[in-house]
């Protein structure tokens, strides 16, 4: 029996996701994805990445990224991913404009820190 070894994450997008974690929790009242319409503007590497852990039933992942050829790329990581066509969206990673929104409130991804679990908690507290 063979095993699949799972490709190899970064450091960035994980710290991305936890601390995505720690703001819906903060904004929602729940850590759940599910249920969310998530944007991923950018689609190379650490969106890539991003995209392969919100890849779960539940969550509306779209994307837009300027690449033809990333976009074939997003489609293998992801086969429910849709390319972003204007419709509403509850949570913003901007990978080119290096930002996260949530809610309407912006954070610069360049500042997520170590612990980014609490730290995406204490920006989304509402």
């Amino acid at each position: 029996m063979t095993t699949k070894t799972p490709p190899k994450q970064s450091g960035k997008s994980l710290k991305i996701f936890q601390f995505l974690r720690g703001a819906v929790r903060s904004a929602y009242g729940v850590e759940d994805f599910r249920g969310k319409t998530v944007l991923i503007v950018g689609m190379a590497k650490a969106g890539q990445e991003l995209l392969n852990r919100l890849c779960i039933d539940g969550i509306d992942i779209k994307f837009q990224d300027s690449s033809l050829e990333n976009y074939h790329k997003s489609f293998a990581v992801c086969r429910d991913v849709d390319a972003y066509e204007g419709q509403d969206v509850d949570i913003i990673v901007d990978f080119t404009g290096g930002f996260i929104c949530l809610r309407e409130k912006a954070f610069p991804i360049s500042k997520i820190k170590t612990d980014a679990y609490d730290q995406g908690i204490g920006e989304f507290y509402l």
